[in-house]
């Protein structure tokens, strides 16, 4: 392909990267819970997506039994990613780069429980409870039901 050639079709790539709304600065709020393939088998993972920081997360067994997460992870604002096109864009000498910033937060929590073998058995019996928001301002909870096990 020559370079007379790219310069079209470079710009309808931008144009085409530029379509759409504007609600990639307001995700919606998402909540998910589950196990990673490839990931830790005896690990739920429970992302989250929303404007308040995910502040804790347990995991409610059979009896009142409380497992904290052993990790959690907020990022305030992090760059949405690229399109296919942005990304081609990105690479081309000259072009404006330009990073979008999500106007949430993404969160992430880790938990193990405790006996693998009786969660595998319980698991319908459990339950996850999340706290988001700080003391005084904005707060919520959210009870999600606990994953399958793999």
């Amino acid at each position: 392909m020559t370079g007379r050639a790219l310069v079209p079709m470079m710009a309808l790539l931008l144009l085409a990267g530029c379509a759409g709304d504007d609600s990639g600065n307001n995700p919606p709020e998402s909540v998910t819970a589950g196990f990673e393939r490839g990931g830790l088998s005896d690990v739920i993972v429970v992302s989250a997506t929303d404007r308040l920081p995910l502040r804790s997360a347990v995991l409610v067994g059979p009896g009142d039994e409380r497992l904290q997460a052993y990790s959690l992870d907020v990022s305030s604002s992090p760059i949405q990613p690229m399109s296919l096109g942005e990304a081609q864009l990105m690479l081309t000498p000259g072009m404006p780069h330009q990073a979008t910033r999500l106007g949430a937060m993404v969160s992430r929590a880790l938990i193990r429980p405790a006996d693998p073998s009786q969660y595998a058995a319980n698991w319908h019996a459990e339950h996850i409870e999340l706290h988001f928001g700080d003391p005084g301002g904005d707060e919520r909870s959210v009870t999600l039901p606990a994953p399958q096990p793999p």
